[in-house]
């Protein structure tokens, strides 16, 4: 061993010494310190990870900050940098977004692509300006054009500010989360502004505590915390709702120019990182996997300060929403956004590269929906299905292509993004499965059922899906449907009329002019 592999060992047990005696004498901050009733809190530990690296003598750690205490953190990150399995830059989906960007159309441009985020970035009206250094800053961007009516598409930010209390929403039923958190903030004056609160920012930003008495007794958090209250809480199950969540997030970095692996999220409408067992789940934890995820039980206590809480726009409406979005009525338009984020998702699961991505057949894959009892309900046999697709590609001689029995809540998210790298058909019942047109390759087609209490009059959000990802798209009603006005109620329209064989037919008659496997969509 040379005399250099010595320091740097020895510089390494130094450093792992230091992180561990930081850990044991930080004195736990979660302390049961909520407002209503709920569970104990967790105990705060800090998981550290140290790697060492002898060819650049230099020492890292990854810090999981959802599991340590705010003074721990910053302690931690002061003295080490941090790094990330599933490293993925928002300087590059900036880049990707930007190159994309180039030859939209400016109506286009201002709302899908990159001049939306810029024009985001510039409309800053200040709601409190510090009065010396180390004040407080207030300050929300607003995003223009957006249609909401009597309210702004906001993203808010405070500096330099102290919790004063918060009320987990986690009991909440779902899509009535909103931010109930409350900040004391000092030094700073407060300026006249237009800004029409929404519900979801409505209570913190009305309840904001002037000159405040900061102490920050419970220690002061360096890095900048997302505050997201999820949509569909508690109840993470629909991919395309919670899309929009990660939306959300995705445009609060770019827009603020911030990096993935500096920021915290702090979901508090979630009990638990355990109850939420969806696959797609995945991609905001390795997305976030640097500093981390906070969810309800983790709070910071009242007393912490933050350098910088951003408070995240609604997830009710989105990119995906705006002008009839859900409704299929949105310009005509390719969306850079969109496409930068379906580029960077994949690039978090080095792991899907196996043999379902490399397999030569192309795959008509065929979301699988839970078995339902209810009559109503939006399920058919998927392995019926799948028998029949089978026996159309032998009748056809279609032997370059071959079913797969795509299962969203039982397959790893990694697995999934390998079928859908060789999917020429991703087919099923109208769902939110069909949000996973994101992944599929060029010259790919999504193609929908419809029947039940969904209708493609009205439930046409994976045409824009697919129209601003440039993917083809095709739907199809159930056989002799009835179309009445009375058609959600109608035990006529449902999905059981389906017949697998009938289902197979169409799929067929979809395949001309499909390939699969030629790269990304985007």
């Amino acid at each position: 061993m040379t005399v250099r592999d010595i320091l740097v060992f020895g510089s390494g047990v130094c450093v792992t010494y230091l992180a561990t005696l930081l850990v044991k004498i930080s004195s736990p901050l979660i302390d049961g310190e909520f407002v209503g009733e709920v569970g104990p809190a967790l105990p705060t530990t800090a998981v550290a990870t140290h790697v060492t690296s002898t060819a650049s003598a230099t020492t890292s750690f990854t810090v999981r900050a959802a599991r340590t205490s705010p003074t721990t953190t910053r302690l931690l990150a002061s003295a080490t940098s941090t790094t990330s399995t599933f490293a993925v830059r928002a300087k590059d989906v900036i880049a990707d977004i930007s190159r994309a960007s180039r030859d939209l159309k400016l109506d286009c441009n201002e709302r899908y692509g990159w001049q939306m985020l810029q024009n985001w970035r510039e409309a800053n009206n200040a709601v409190c300006t510090p009065d010396r250094l180390g004040g407080s800053l207030v300050s929300c961007r607003v995003r223009k054009p957006f249609d909401l009516v009597n309210q702004d598409r906001l993203l808010c930010s405070l500096e330099n500010a102290e919790l004063v209390t918060y009320r987990p929403e986690y009991f909440k039923s779902p899509q009535v989360s909103y931010h109930s958190a409350e900040f004391g903030v000092h030094s700073c004056s407060q300026k006249s502004h237009s800004l029409r609160w929404g519900w979801w920012e409505k209570k913190t930003m009305e309840r904001l505590h002037y000159n405040y008495p900061v102490t920050c007794r419970r220690g002061t958090v360096q890095h900048t915390l997302l505050l997201h209250t999820v949509w569909h809480a508690p109840d993470v199950e629909n991919f395309y709702e919670n899309f929009h969540d990660l939306l959300a997030l995705v445009e609060a970095v770019l827009v603020l120019q911030l990096e993935f692996s500096d920021v915290e999220v702090l979901m508090p409408n979630l009990i638990s990182s355990s109850n939420v067992t969806t696959s797609f789940f995945d991609i905001f934890r390795r997305l976030f996997s640097t500093v981390g995820i906070r969810y309800g039980h983790e709070w910071y206590p009242p007393g912490t300060c933050f350098k910088r809480v951003v408070i995240t726009p609604s997830s009710g409406a989105s990119t995906l929403t705006i002008e009839g979005g859900r409704h299929g009525k949105t310009l005509n338009c390719r969306s850079p956004l969109l496409t930068g984020i379906a580029h960077a998702i994949p690039r978090l699961f080095p792991d899907r590269i196996s043999k379902d991505a490399t397999e030569a057949k192309c795959a008509i894959s065929f979301v699988h929906r839970k078995p339902h009892t209810d009559p109503k309900s939006r399920w058919v046999d998927s392995d019926r299905v799948m028998q029949e697709i089978e026996q159309m590609l032998l009748r056809k001689q279609a032997s370059r292509f071959e079913g797969v029995l795509l299962k969203p809540t039982e397959w790893s998210f990694a697995r999934i993004l390998g079928v859908l790298a060789r999917t020429g058909v991703l087919t099923g019942v109208h769902g939110a499965g069909m949000m996973h047109v994101m992944f599929l390759p060029k010259g790919s087609l999504l193609l929908e059922f419809f029947c039940g209490n969904r209708s493609p009059e009205i439930d046409l959000c994976f045409k824009t899906v697919s129209m601003l990802l440039g993917t083809k798209y095709k739907n199809t009603w159930t056989p002799n449907a009835d179309r009445s006005k009375n058609w959600l109620n109608s035990g006529s329209n449902s999905c059981r009329m389906y017949e697998p064989k009938h289902m197979a037919k169409v799929i067929g008659d979809h395949l001309d002019g499909v390939s699969c496997g030629d790269g990304p969509g985007y």
